[in-house]
């Protein structure tokens, strides 16, 4: 199984293993599915690949200091919804794709945003 239930940081160059943050418990059916970079922050999406999705399971994108790897946020998705790619762009602004959906998280797009 490829999937991880952990973020993994390595070192360039040696590949040396540097410091492993668990994610998701281990009976949890979420995996870390993809990574971006924004800022000092790391946001990572959560997915199940066992073959099936699971309508029940509320999906994530989580926000981690990209230092000490703290979890800073956690934005829960629509059930059902896996989080299977994420792009980070300048001003703060991540673009993911949320079951299928595109969604738009930071930046100016909540600038613009009603409260």
């Amino acid at each position: 199984h490829a999937l991880s239930r952990s973020v993994r940081v390595w070192a360039l160059g040696t590949w040396d293993l540097l410091r492993t943050v668990q994610a998701y418990p281990p009976e949890s059916n979420q995996y870390v599915y993809c990574l971006a970079v924004s800022g000092g922050r790391l946001v990572s999406g959560s997915a199940d690949y066992d073959g099936r999705e699971e309508e029940n399971t509320e999906y994530e994108v989580r926000v981690w200091d990209l230092e000490t790897l703290a979890c800073e946020r956690t934005l829960w998705q629509p059930r059902g919804g896996q989080v299977l790619c994420l792009l980070a762009l300048e001003g703060g602004e991540v673009w993911g794709c949320v079951g299928e959906e595109v969604v738009v998280w930071g930046g100016a797009a909540a600038a613009a945003t009603p409260a």
